[in-house]
């Protein structure tokens, strides 16, 4: 089902962290909103969510950061197609709590322990911001 703020894929794909982004309080995935204001969200389909909307430049900031601090040299420069790749091969999701600072990183365990981002006794990734 198609989001109704939600732009597809074909017409906007500047959504680095599209199929990525959930709502941590209601469990729910958020899907990119695109406003009159020409400002890029990540909106819970949830009417409930106390969390609507949230700004994606802030959160796909953010979680490129914490990509980039495990797993690339910061002097590297990467385009956005090749930071929407990584993002997507490595997370299984990003999950937004009640704010900013509650964001939380899942990955693929194996993929982490094989590049010794995580020993190999360790649990799922979750990094926090």
């Amino acid at each position: 089902m198609t989001w109704a703020m939600s732009p597809a894929r074909e017409v906007d794909d500047r959504y680095l962290l599209r199929d990525l982004v959930w709502s941590d309080l209601c469990d729910v995935a958020m899907k990119p909103a695109f406003l009159s204001t020409r400002i890029r969200f990540y909106g819970c389909t949830n009417p409930r969510c106390p969390r609507p909307l949230i700004e994606a430049d802030l959160v796909e900031v953010l979680a490129w950061q914490a990509f980039q601090h495990l797993f690339t040299e910061p002097e590297a420069e990467i385009t956005d197609q090749e930071q929407h790749q990584a993002l997507h091969h490595t997370l299984k999701w990003v999950s937004i709590g009640a704010d900013l600072g509650d964001l939380r990183y899942y990955g693929s365990r194996q993929l982490l322990v094989d590049q010794g981002v995580l020993p190999v006794e360790s649990g799922a990734l979750v990094v926090p911001a």
